[in-house]
């Protein structure tokens, strides 16, 4: 992470950490603005592509996960989708399918999140299909 991107992340939390602690709790907007910094952040420069994380698990309080429970499924689909129309517009690689996971963090107040990330190569098609095991009935007698 650049000083730069260290900067913005300081006051970006600065501004930002007091308007969170309210009772509405953290709001899906602020997990997909989070989810963005994190994958730029994480990008890796190769010679002529930049790969950036496509696997993120997003931490968050109990008050939150308890809010936003009714429809995580749903909320982790347009995160995908957003992470990776960002992707695109940015000019990053993506190694896979953006995947979004939620956790939850008793560490965590309510209206903060943590993010972790990684780049997971999609498998080949030959190696997903060499893995599949059949069952085959056995006869009776």
């Amino acid at each position: 992470m650049s000083w730069l991107d260290k900067l913005e992340s300081f006051w970006s939390s600065f501004f930002e950490r007091p308007f969170r602690r309210g009772e509405a709790g953290i709001q899906p907007v602020e997990i997909a603005k989070h989810l963005a910094r994190t994958m730029h952040a994480n990008r890796t420069i190769s010679i002529s592509r930049v790969y950036v994380p496509n696997i993120f698990l997003v931490y968050l309080s109990l008050r939150d996960w308890e809010r936003l429970s009714s429809f995580l499924r749903a909320l982790a689909a347009e995160m995908e989708d957003f992470l990776r129309e960002r992707a695109t517009e940015q000019g990053y690689t993506l190694v896979g399918d953006p995947k979004v996971e939620f956790e939850i963090d008793d560490n965590l107040k309510p209206g903060e999140i943590s993010i972790h990330c990684r780049l997971e190569e999609k498998a080949p098609a030959e190696e997903i299909s060499g893995n599949t095991l059949t069952y085959v009935p056995l006869d009776k007698k």
